[in-house]
């Protein structure tokens, strides 16, 4: 079978929150995850996409943007949307707001809820995926670091936060991802290269949007 290759890039959009009934129109739409059968009728569930391996940040990070990126990944932005500032304790801060909300809170759509799901490590040199329920939207996380906080144009620079004093806005990122989808059993590769995304299918798996009637069998 030939691999598919497609050049990726990313517009904000609400990701995927759990269980909720959709319509056979909305059935047809790809993104929104397994179908299931109930006796109500079909309902579908949020997809999961396992990630293996890393992505090389050249030059590696320095201490003061290693400290930002982990306290990010903990925080993400949420409840308040403003991807500039952090909270002094940006892990309790996200807990109490999820108390505050009652347990469940949506993100904000300028966002991706992948931020919490990709970690810099602690020498600086990469960044990798962190086994997370419904993570599936590696490309939409990774380009919004390296366009907010990372790369030459990177929208921090013109932030008036005292955080970013230290980062140097000069970084890429290169590597190979391999990921499955558990809604389709698709497997494919994101190949990146000075921070430019493409996916290369290598096992197309089952398109249910395309072929309605796969549904029968599941």
């Amino acid at each position: 079978m030939a691999a598919t290759i497609a050049v990726l890039g990313w517009a904000p959009g609400p990701s995927s929150t759990g269980p909720a009934p959709v319509d056979d129109a909305a059935l047809l739409s790809p993104g929104w995850g397994r179908v299931v059968r109930t006796a109500e009728g079909r309902e579908t569930v949020g997809f999961d996409t396992e990630y293996l391996g890393h992505l090389v940040i050249t030059p590696r990070l320095n201490p003061a943007e290693v400290e930002w990126l982990s306290g990010f990944a903990d925080w993400g932005a949420l409840p308040d949307g403003d991807p500039f500032h952090l909270p002094m304790n940006p892990r309790a801060a996200l807990t109490k707001a999820f108390a505050d909300a009652g347990g469940s809170m949506a993100g904000p759509r300028t966002v991706p809820n992948g931020v919490h799901d990709w970690r810099v490590c602690g020498h600086g040199d990469r960044i990798s995926w962190v086994r997370s329920e419904k993570s599936n939207d590696a490309v939409q996380a990774l380009e919004f670091l390296v366009e907010h906080y990372l790369g030459p144009e990177a929208l921090a620079r013109h932030s008036d936060s005292p955080d970013f004093a230290a980062f140097t806005f000069d970084h890429r990122l290169d590597g190979v991802i391999a990921a499955e989808r558990n809604d389709t059993d698709e497997l494919f590769l994101l190949r990146v290269t000075d921070s430019r995304f493409t996916s290369e299918t290598l096992v197309t798996g089952v398109a249910w949007w395309n072929d309605p009637a796969a549904l029968d069998d599941w």
